[in-house]
């Protein structure tokens, strides 16, 4: 850059004119000496010329002596002004290496900036300069522009390249202002922290520019210097051997620094990891601040960053100063547990690690000048503060501070220095700059040996603690002993006070409780026989007056089991024994159940009852379906008790918990009707026990007056609160919320046919399924034996497929109406066997059986091609429901008031309780047929008794995915027996499984393997049960003839051939037809093939059981 407005050949005669005064005035005071020793002389002579001896001659020898003294005074200023007032310029030769400017310097503030060098170099500007007065220039922190100049003379060989090194980093904005060659202007070079290193003419940290003076002239610099802090003006000129030396001196000492920095980090580090001592991670963020901050102080960061942005160059320091105090005060609180050893000072700590925080966001924000004064101040509250916990924990004799004391002491030292420098009070030298970095090496040093002794200490400390807590353990144990012989003895004296009472209250408790379970027994006992031989009857399809008889006496008999279960209830209620169970159900299926028990006592007294479910209620819950429909059934019951004419509407909403996939889900249940209403007053004692709203209301309709009561507790314990709203002869409205767990695929409501009001018949369904052919697809012998039943109950010819590629074989022969399709199959699984399947027959409707109840399941199948989706376990119901909808009848389409009435709905054959299995679950899923029910037991223990064994072994050979198919086939196959526990824990081992989490995976198989051996032990239990069809027939011949028995063989046969789950029952009448004989092994063999759906070797081991008891068979043989 030129400056063509300046006059350089003027500028260097006027300067050529004042050099030789200069000279002059330094030449005097060199001989200052001689001319005190003739003032000296003159005056002790009285030696005075002319008029000035005689004027002081009047005055004396005191008054020369006083002149004499001023004069000298008066010449020495003279002299001084001179030889200060311009200094000297600097004389390079070649036996000079670097030479510091500091008496060579003169400057000029300019407080506002403004100045140009054209304004600074002009003649009015010339007198403004002040002379330097120190070796190192040291102008304090000032935000003003200061201008210097320098004269050189250069008397070295031509070649030397000498070169000005300012080695302050704290300089925004350097520019230096030489002549051009041919004296046509001024050349501008700038440097400093806000110029990139690529832009600079010495790319260095430090700031460096060459020198352009030829050999033997004479030149001017100008230089000017901005500053965001302190102004320090360290100038030295350096020849090129000098520089060189610096430059390699600087990077050995900056290596070894940042080095021994970082080797310290990466130490502590490590430690950290292996100890998780959170000292050594605060250690390690003290280093890395150090390390940030001392990067952008000497500039390394600029050199490792050439692109870093000014704005962290500039705030980037006050960042880092407020990073270190805020690890260093997190080191100290944890290296000497302030909190535990100075509560009062730990607090003090934790404000300015605060400070120092905010320090760190305000640094970003505010500017630099404001925060660098900020930080300063707290830095110094900092060091004082540290050093004073330093201090104090080391008179308490607390050997980690030992450490840290003499580290901070290192640390202050230098710190100390370098503030000296700052401030103007020593000069500045490198060591002196350099110096808190020795401190800071001496003092990682130290504290990571502190750290490692503070290590051995806790050992230490630890080991006494645990020898005195032993100590006290002793003590505590003979304390004890002691109290316990002094408290068994006032216990022993205050026994025979309370005997009595406490017999008293027991023989109370036991008479109620006999009471209760007599009444229990001697009461449900002939109940439970009542309600059998109902069954029992309605199973021998009785004419319609019977019917109607037996459903009269069911009627009854489920109305006194319900007072009954009302009191059992309220009893267990008040003794506080009533649990909730947590299962998996359906809404509607609960719904459901309400309205065709309550559907009787409607269509007695003509009253409709309407169900209402909202959208957004969520079909499928997790919690106490039988409490739920206990409260439904009782207020639905006592609607329709109480109301003459008008109607019953029964209404379920979504509470205030709409998020229902992450949180409890709050139903809201309401039961309005339009019956007699009831008194304000009479309200608060309706849940009171034993009570109804007045007399009258119980001698006209009865009731023990416990139901409200027991309403009131059952939808506490379910979370939610009851209330009523009535007024007389305009009806009540009998409103409840309970609380419910999502389950996993939750769907709508309103996204399944609901069958709520309606009365179902039993043939409605074989009109529309019979004769339908029907494809049943599993891997799994449990499912396939109980959907096979089930269908063929409804008339329907079932073929089975025990894989995917058997399923695409037997599709590819023969025409379907309906395929049932499994989801998880080994080798092919549903979506894939779908997809060739559609390619064969797109027509043919294929319904999903899956037990997976992910979310998006269902939209999966969808797309793979299926057109339903039926969740496993099933409910009988529901696949006959599903049944129904997609095969095509030719006589049209299923009566709305037949879909879900279908075969064999009868009340279920009470069964034992055991533990693992809910029985009656598992009797539901197989609509209520014992026979099949414990068919299915058998083969569920037959094939899954080894399932836990088999898992682990696919685990230990890593073949997870094999394993979850295994679980899931245990999940589906669980749920369909009623083993509700093993059904949740094959789903959660499946997910894990599927998630291939090593470390749920083994406890959860421990868990799984326990339940497993409680289910296999219920089957056991369950299985010694016979079924109502195998009890002996009341006229059986003794001995059958041939044509009987081949006509079994070929029933038997035909039932193989056509893989039908009736074998099973073929086999059986067969067996109970021929008896024990030669033949029971090869049977016994039989019934295991048919048991795992192995139709083909079951119909093989026919074949050879028939040629090899042929000869038997003409014998006569079959007869015995």
């Amino acid at each position: 850059m030129s400056f063509p407005l300046i006059n350089i050949s003027s500028l260097k005669s006027r300067h050529s004119r004042i050099e030789p005064i200069k000279e002059a005035a330094c030449t005097i005071k060199r001989h200052w000496d001689g001319v005190l020793n003739w003032f000296k002389s003159g005056i002790s002579n009285g030696i005075l010329v002319g008029s000035t001896d005689r004027l002081l001659k009047p005055i004396g020898q005191g008054g020369k002596v006083l002149y004499s003294v001023l004069l000298l005074t008066f010449m020495l200023a003279c002299m001084h002004s001179v030889c200060l007032g311009a200094p000297g310029p600097v004389i390079l030769t070649d036996d000079l290496d670097e030479l510091p400017l500091g008496y060579h310097l003169e400057y000029l503030e300019d407080p506002a900036g403004a100045l140009t060098i054209a304004d600074v170099a002009s003649p009015e500007y010339d007198g403004r300069f002040q002379p330097g007065s120190e070796k190192t220039l040291n102008l304090g922190y000032s935000r003003s522009v200061y201008w210097v100049r320098f004269r050189a003379v250069n008397q070295a060989a031509p070649q030397t390249q000498w070169r000005l090194l300012i080695s302050f980093p704290y300089h925004s904005d350097i520019r230096l202002y030489s002549p051009k060659d041919d004296n046509s202007g001024l050349l501008e070079k700038r440097s400093g922290n806000l110029v990139p290193i690529t832009q600079r003419e010495v790319p260095q940290p430090f700031y460096a520019f060459n020198l352009p003076l030829p050999s033997g002239s004479r030149q001017l610099f100008y230089l000017r210097f901005k500053s965001q802090g302190q102004m320090v003006l360290p100038l030295t000129i350096l020849s090129p051997k000098a520089f060189l030396t610096l430059e390699y001196r600087t990077g050995v000492f900056q290596g070894m620094y940042y080095g021994i920095l970082l080797i310290m980090a990466a130490y502590n580090l490590v430690l950290f990891l292996m100890l998780r001592e959170k000292s050594y991670a605060y250690l390690v963020f003290f280093l890395g601040s150090i390390l940030l901050m001392q990067s952008l102080y000497d500039g390394y960061a600029q050199l490792l960053l050439p692109s870093i942005h000014t704005w962290l160059i500039s705030h980037g320091t006050v960042i880092a100063f407020n990073l270190i105090g805020v690890s260093e005060l997190l080191f100290v609180c944890a290296y000497l547990a302030t909190r535990e050893r100075t509560p009062k000072l730990h607090l003090w700590l934790l404000a300015l690690t605060a400070l120092s925080a905010a320090g760190v966001v305000l640094a970003a924000i505010l500017p630099y000048q404001t925060t660098i004064k900020m930080t300063f101040l707290l830095r110094q509250a900092i060091i004082w503060t540290l050093l004073f916990v330093g201090i104090l924990l080391s008179l308490k004799r607390y050997r980690p501070a030992y450490y840290f004391l003499s580290a901070w002491i290192l640390v202050m030292a230098g710190v100390t220095l370098m503030s000296c420098v700052r401030a103007g009070l020593l000069e500045y030298h490198p060591f002196i700059e350099r110096a808190y970095q020795f401190g800071m090496i001496a003092a990682v040093l130290l504290l990571s040996l502190g750290l490692a002794d503070r290590i051995t200490l806790l050992k230490q400390e630890r080991e006494a603690a645990r020898e005195k807590a032993l100590q006290i353990s002793l003590d505590n144990e003979r304390f004890m002993r002691e109290q316990k012989v002094l408290l068994e003895q006032r216990i022993s004296e205050r026994t025979a006070e309370l005997v009595t009472t406490r017999d008293a209250a027991e023989a109370a408790n036991r008479a109620k409780s006999d009471f209760v379970a007599n009444m229990s027994h001697e009461i449900r006992t002939p109940m439970n026989a009542i309600l059998g031989l109902i069954h029992l009857a309605m199973r021998r399809d009785p004419p319609a007056t019977q019917r109607n008889y037996l459903v009269r006496i069911g009627e009854a008999a489920n109305s006194l089991l319900g007072i009954i279960t009302n009191v059992l209830d309220f009893s267990r209620i008040e003794s506080v024994s009533l649990k909730l169970e947590s299962v998996v159900f359906r809404l509607d299926r609960v719904l459901e159940e309400v309205s065709g028990i309550s559907a009787v006592q409607s269509r007695e007294k003509d009253i409709p009852l309407t169900f209402t479910v909202a959208p957004e209620v969520p079909g499928t819950l997790k919690g106490d379906p039988l409490r739920l429909k206990q409260v439904l059934l009782n207020l639905v019951g006592n609607a329709l008790k109480f109301t003459e004419a008008g109607r019953v509407d029964v209404s379920v909403t979504l509470g205030e918990s709409p998020d229902f996939e992450t949180g409890p889900i709050r139903l809201c249940f309401a039961v309005r009707d339009t019956g007699v209403g009831i008194e304000e007053e009479q309200i608060g004692r309706l849940f009171e026990p034993f009570v109804q709203a007045d007399v009258s209301t119980t001698r006209k309709y009865g009731g023990s007056g416990l139901g409200l009561t027991i309403c009131r507790q059952l939808v506490t314990l379910m979370g939610g609160e009851i209330r009523i709203q009535s007024r007389p002869g305009e009806g009540s409205v009998f409103s409840f919320t309970a609380l419910f767990e999502p389950s996993v695929g939750t769907e709508s409501a309103v996204d399944r046919q609901p069958a709520l009001s309606a009365t179902l018949e039993p043939n409605g369904a074989r009109a529309h399924l019979g004769g339908a052919r029907v494809l049943l697809v599993d891997d799994n012998a449990v499912n396939r034996m109980i959907a096979g039943e089930l269908l063929e109950d409804a008339g329907m010819a079932v073929d089975v497929a025990v894989s995917g590629k058997q399923a695409v074989e037997k599709v590819k022969r023969a025409a379907y109406d309906l395929v049932l399709m499994d989801i998880q199959m080994s080798e092919m699984d549903g979506y894939e066997t779908t997809r060739q399947i559609r390619e064969l027959d797109s027509a043919v409707p294929i319904v999903a059986l899956t037990a997976k109840a992910m979310a998006g399941e269902r939209e999966r199948c969808l797309d793979a091609g299926m057109n339903d989706y039926l969740g496993k376990p099933f409910d009988p119901k529901d696949l006959y429901r599903v049944a129904a909808h997609w095969v095509v009848s030719p006589g049209g389409d299923l009566p709305a008031e037949t879909v879900g009435s279908f075969p064999g709905v009868f009340p279920p054959r009470p069964l034992p309780d055991v533990d693992g299995i809910d029985a009656a679950l598992g009797l539901q899923r197989t609509n209520g047929n014992l026979g099949l029910y414990l068919r299915v037991l058998a083969a569920f223990a037959s094939s899954h008794a080894e399932v836990c064994r088999k898992i682990e072994a696919r685990v230990r050979e890593e073949g997870f995915e094999d394993a979850a198919r295994t679980a899931h086939a245990l999940k589906g196959a669980a749920g369909s027996i009623g083993a509700t526990a093993l059904h949740e824990l094959g789903a959660a081992l499946e997910s894990a499984l599927d998630n291939k989490d090593s470390n749920r995976v083994p406890f959860l198989l421990t868990r799984l393997e326990g339940e497993m051996d409680r289910v296999l032990a219920a089957v056991e239990v369950l299985c010694e049960m016979k079924p109502l069809s195998e009890a002996p027939a009341a006229e059986q011949p003794a001995t059958p003839g041939p044509a009987e028995i081949e006509r079994l063989l070929d029933e038997l046969a035909g039932a193989l051939r056509r893989s039908s789950t009736q074998a099973g029952a073929r086999l059986q009448a067969l067996q109970r037809t021929l008896g024990d004989g030669p033949w029971t092994a090869r049977m016994m063999l039989i019934e295991r093939h048919i048991a795992n759906f192995d139709f083909d070797d079951a119909l093989r081991e026919l074949g050879e059981m028939m040629n090899d008891e042929c000869g038997m068979m003409n014998e006569g043989e079959w007869d015995g």
